[in-house]
């Protein structure tokens, strides 16, 4: 005659077989919430290309400031765009986008086009005390050209040169970006040569931080 299994048996098979299936169902909730993400993120990436794609076809200094193109741009797609337009109607060979962090009265880099993993962790965050023509433009609330980094009092001597050399800029024009009397960021133009700035940076620095404003 088969033994009749202990209560104590069944009710541990009975609460094993339940765990099981919990862990069934929230591995399926898983794999399910993973596959919208990723439809999500495929939506979201499409998106921003075609948006990214209408601010080339205008490829003029404020082509970012377009009604249609704010009304539906995030945060990134409107940075990209920003640094899209500094290389084409800029003339800049690479560029950056820092954001002010005013806890921290410092400058935290958020967009980029063109430069090194390297650079990137050197000049992550800047501050007051860094030798950069950033974080001039950051403490002046003024625009800082500097045309040749070579000769410039600015990086002079300071350990802010061999990075920016590396990186294959030579010059760089930083814009504060204001918006009625407050600052929100920087935005530097950077060449690979010596030279005075594009004649559209201005205009450009000036829409990027209207943009800025609008989308935050």
């Amino acid at each position: 005659m088969r033994a009749v299994p202990a209560a104590s048996a069944l009710t541990s098979e009975l609460a094993a077989a339940v765990a099981d299936r919990q862990r069934a169902v929230r591995q399926r909730a898983q794999i399910t919430a993973q596959r919208q993400q990723y439809l999500i993120d495929v939506e979201v990436r499409a998106t921003r290309r075609a948006l990214l794609r209408l601010v080339h076809r205008r490829d003029g200094p404020d082509a970012f400031c377009d009604p249609d193109f704010l009304a539906c741009a995030d945060r990134p797609t409107l940075y990209q765009a920003i640094l899209q337009t500094a290389v084409t109607a800029g003339g800049a060979d690479r560029a950056d986008l820092q954001l002010y962090d005013r806890s921290a009265a410092a400058l935290r880099l958020v967009a980029q086009h063109g430069f090194t993993a390297e650079f990137l962790t050197f000049f992550a965050t800047v501050d007051t005390s860094t030798p950069t023509a950033c974080a001039a433009a950051m403490s002046t609330r003024r625009p800082v050209v500097v045309h040749d980094i070579t000769f410039s009092p600015v990086f002079a001597g300071q350990p802010t040169l061999e990075p920016l050399l590396a990186a294959g800029s030579r010059a760089v024009t930083s814009y504060p970006l204001i918006t009625r009397g407050e600052l929100f960021g920087v935005l530097s133009f950077h060449y690979r040569r010596p030279q005075l700035p594009h004649h559209s940076t201005g205009l450009i620095s000036w829409s990027a931080a209207q943009a800025i404003t609008y989308v935050s």
